[in-house]
């Protein structure tokens, strides 16, 4: 007899084992659709989540925006800029694959969405730019998973919690911009071994405290430390050069004293130094060894001593920036020849010499300011060789020669300011028209020259008073309809004001006093604001000699009536050269010596100066 048995073959084991997996999976496809298409509705079908639509194809919420899949289950929700809401509800974690969330820059409110803690597998967690409350909770630790965790730019308060240094996996933690008014758990962060990025910055109610030491010497992997404006105190710890790994430091608006650590200048790998807005003072370490650095702005201290030559070897630096100190000395040649260079701000220091010749001939320079320091010579020839730059600012130094020819090339110019300087000659013709030109501040220099006939659309500040520019001023003026200040005075300016002033409806102030003008003024048929106002700014500036006989007459009597029992006593004669200084006048200056008042605004100052033998006013502008 033929014994019969029944064995499966291996074969129908594999595919019925197929098949079971294959309806095992279109099951949870179709529960993590439902349960996205309920999410939809807890939040009230945000605009952006709207294309999230039923459909008979199991794996079709896999390509609905913000959602990502891996073998057919979501484990990514990346539903930032989505306009949600709502709280962030309970069944979000049926997805039981979900490993990263991010809800950031929504409006969602509420305490800490605690009910994420049965999202099991989260290892990135983003709820920043929200209107979260409250403390954080002191069992976060409970995302046991989390590598990413960013809370940051929302409005919790209290303590940081100290299991978030229980959260041993974390390699980004984001904490900048909250309302944390208690302590922050320093020692319990610094074992936080695998941290690369920490952020801190903008907690500006925190308890003061110095900077922890021990970060230095635990946070290895440190490749990103931000704690700008969080209330620390004191000394910047030398052991900061133990952190090797280290590309960004922002230690910004705090109340650091002391000296810079030269060990920061040894970090290999540093790229950003930010230590801008405290009490640091000393000087800059020499010695740069920090050869990746890109940008340093070490501003608004009390730095002392000269620029370090070894910046000069920054071949990778972009910005440089030292303004507000007391730095002195001069500028190293060889930063001019930096090839990366784009930012160069160095006013308000002691700084004096030469500018260095190079600046902009070898690096796409766009920002040169250098204001308020002592610099002699000339301004660099080739600022704007690469055709970027966008502002030159070195007003109150001691610079002579021209205004750079190239500069009238420049296409991207806004800003060219440099008064209060010895520089002369004409102003190159092209400077007027560039496209994007907005202010020319000129000032109290020996410039010359005639005033353009064309500038640019976008100009609407001009500033030269106290130069030597001469001949008409053009009719073309009309149609500068974006200027909004014109300060001439004190040139050599002849002719008469052409009638199209008048069509200048922004024109705040216009200030022509002290040129050669004559003739009669320009008369509006236009009973605008704006046209009576004008008028009456000419009329104040240029035209004012029996305005101001009246008005030096009248400050005579206010004087004379509040020192009546001085003796004092005035005759006032056409152009009489009057002895009494600013302080008398001003006196005199009350609510119930108002000169006058209407549409232009109160008349509420008339300084009175000598000035070839003649009672002047200097200048009046429109009220706001």
């Amino acid at each position: 007899m033929v014994e019969l048995t029944s064995r499966a073959h291996p074969v129908h084991l594999f595919f019925f084992f197929s098949l079971f997996l294959q309806a095992q999976g279109q099951q949870l496809q179709a529960n993590e659709q439902t349960i996205l298409l309920r999410l939809k509705q807890y939040w009230n079908s945000p605009p952006l989540i709207d294309q999230w639509a039923a459909s008979n194809t199991p794996d079709a919420h896999c390509s609905w925006p913000g959602v990502t899949c891996t073998g057919g289950s979501v484990t990514e929700l990346d539903l930032s800029n989505m306009n949600i809401n709502s709280t962030t509800p309970s069944f979000l974690c049926e997805l039981g694959n979900l490993k990263k969330l991010n809800l950031s820059n929504n409006n969602i409110p509420g305490g800490f969405p605690s009910v994420l803690y049965n999202c099991s597998k989260l290892n990135y967690l983003d709820i920043s730019q929200n209107f979260f409350v409250g403390p954080l909770p002191s069992d976060i630790d409970r995302m046991a998973n989390l590598q990413y965790l960013s809370v940051a730019a929302n409005n919790f308060s209290f303590d940081i919690p100290p299991a978030i240094g229980r959260l041993s996996q974390l390699r980004y933690l984001r904490l900048y911009q909250c309302q944390f008014n208690g302590t922050y758990p320093a020692e319990e962060i610094a074992n936080l071994s695998n941290l690369v990025v920490l952020e801190l910055a903008y907690n500006m109610k925190l308890i003061p405290s110095s900077f922890p030491m021990s970060f230095t010497t635990k946070l290895k992997k440190l490749t990103s430390l931000w704690m700008t404006n969080m209330n620390l105190m004191g000394q910047i710890p030398e052991t900061i050069g133990n952190l090797e790994s280290l590309q960004l430091l922002d230690l910004s608006r705090n109340r650091l004293t002391g000296k810079i650590p030269s060990s920061i200048f040894t970090l290999k790998n540093l790229s950003s130094l930010y230590i801008f807005g405290t009490n640091l003072s000393g000087e800059i370490p020499q010695k740069i060894e920090s050869l990746e650095l890109e940008s340093i702005d070490l501003s608004e201290n009390k730095l002392t001593g000269s620029i370090p030559e070894g910046f000069g070897e920054l071949n990778k630096l972009q910005s440089l920036v030292l303004m507000f100190n007391q730095l002195s000395g001069i500028i190293p040649e060889s930063l001019g020849r930096l090839p990366a260079l784009t930012d160069v701000r160095l006013f308000s220091n002691n700084l004096s010499g030469v500018l260095p010749p190079d600046f902009g001939r070898f690096s796409p320079l766009e920002d040169f300011e250098v204001d308020n320091n002592q610099f002699t010579g000339p301004l660099p020839e080739n600022l704007c060789f690469a055709g970027k730059l966008v502002g030159v600012v070195a007003n109150n130094n001691n610079l002579t020669g021209k205004l750079p020819e190239s500069l009238g090339n420049c296409s991207g110019l806004i800003i060219v300011s440099v008064s209060n300087n010895r520089l002369s000659g004409k102003v190159p013709g092209g400077l007027w028209t560039l496209f994007n030109m907005s202010i020319v501040q000129l000032k109290n220099n020996d410039f010359s020259g005639d005033l353009p006939d064309r500038i640019s659309s976008k100009l609407s500040r001009i500033e030269i008073s106290n130069n030597l520019f001469s001949g008409n001023i053009p009719a073309s003026m009309g149609t500068w309809k974006n200027l909004k200040v014109l300060d001439a005075s004190n040139n050599i300016l002849s002719g008469s004001i052409p009638y199209e002033i008048t069509n200048l409806s922004l024109l705040d102030t216009l200030l022509l006093d002290r040129n050669n003008l004559s003739g009669n003024l320009p008369e509006s048929g236009s009973s605008s604001k704006s046209s009576k106002n004008l008028l009456f700014i000419i009329l104040a500036a240029v035209f004012a000699s029996s305005t101001v006989m009246v008005v030096c007459t009248f400050m005579l009597k206010v004087y004379r009536n509040s020192r009546r029992d001085t003796g004092y006593a005035w005759k006032l004669t056409p152009f009489h050269k009057l002895d009494f200084t600013e302080p008398h006048i001003l006196s005199g200056l009350t609510e119930q010596n108002v000169v006058g008042s209407g549409g232009s605004g109160k008349v509420y100052k008339v300084p009175i100066y000598h000035w070839q033998g003649r009672c002047v006013a200097n200048r009046l502008t429109r009220g706001t």
